[in-house]
């Protein structure tokens, strides 16, 4: 029965730890647009940005949501050359002078060393902490690089997108 209950706290602490490491952003405004003016403006940004029709994962007019599967190539260079890839998923969401867009699974799905050995995935997450591991071969400066660096990134498709509708909208200067 010990024991039972020993592995029952174990799985829930590690499932608590999991849940805990998912990056995710979200933002939403008012903006004086309709909600098919915010829908041609977010496919227009998306064309723009990710140039590719196989990015589109959902693309739900009348609902009002479009989800775009995307990835990050980062290179770290610390004693030698380290490759990842992260995927990610952006929704846009939309109604009437709304809009949401929400960056989450946010996934190391590659990690290749220049000695062309595979590194340990290292997954982003808020709040964590570096752990000194041989098979990641990152020191903690080059961890925080690489955590912060896919971080901008990701922040950096939501203040684009912002910019983009609020630039686009009626009320804008530029409209």
């Amino acid at each position: 029965m010990k024991r039972i209950c020993t592995i029952i706290t174990s799985v829930f602490l590690i499932v608590s730890l999991k849940a805990q490491s998912n990056f995710s952003i979200e933002r939403s405004d008012t903006i004086p647009m309709t909600k098919a003016q915010i829908y041609d403006e977010a496919k227009r940004f998306i064309s723009e940005y990710w140039n590719s029709e196989d990015a589109i994962k959902n693309d739900d007019k009348e609902t009002g949501i479009i989800m775009v599967k995307g990835l990050i190539y980062k290179t770290i260079n610390y004693q030698f050359e380290h490759k990842y890839i992260y995927s990610y998923v952006a929704k846009f969401l939309m109604k009437e002078k709304k809009y949401k867009i929400i960056i989450d699974h946010v996934e190391c799905i590659s990690a290749i060393c220049e000695i062309n050995v595979n590194c340990q995935y290292v997954e982003l997450c808020d709040g964590c902490e570096y752990h000194e591991s041989s098979e990641t071969y990152l020191n903690e400066r080059a961890w925080k690089y690489l955590m912060n660096s896919v971080k901008s990134e990701l922040v950096g498709i939501a203040d684009k997108y912002e910019k983009y509708l609020k630039s686009s909208s009626p009320s804008s200067p530029n409209w």
